[in-house]
């Protein structure tokens, strides 16, 4: 698959789960910051775009912009951005 504008955020995405699910060798950085495992429903975002993770791929969040949690409810259990 050749990078571009549409595949570079899905690649994105990939490795971020992959990070998440203990597949990647920056896991174990991710993993010591006590975050949990990135699985289906739970979104990725790049910059404005929000992919949600579904059973096989990405879908683009297209029809509103989800609350960011984060900034609500930084320093609980899985809601710290891993890297600042």
């Amino acid at each position: 698959m050749e990078a571009n504008e549409a595949t570079e955020p899905v690649r994105f995405a990939e490795t971020a789960f992959q990070i998440g699910n203990e597949l990647h060798e920056l896991s174990a950085d991710y993993y010591r910051r006590r975050l949990r495992s990135l699985s289906v429903g739970d979104l990725v975002k790049i910059g404005l775009l929000c992919l949600s993770c579904e059973p096989a791929g990405w879908q683009p969040i297209t029809d509103h912009h989800p609350n960011d949690l984060t900034a609500t409810h930084e320093g609980e259990h899985g809601t710290q951005p891993w890297r600042s």
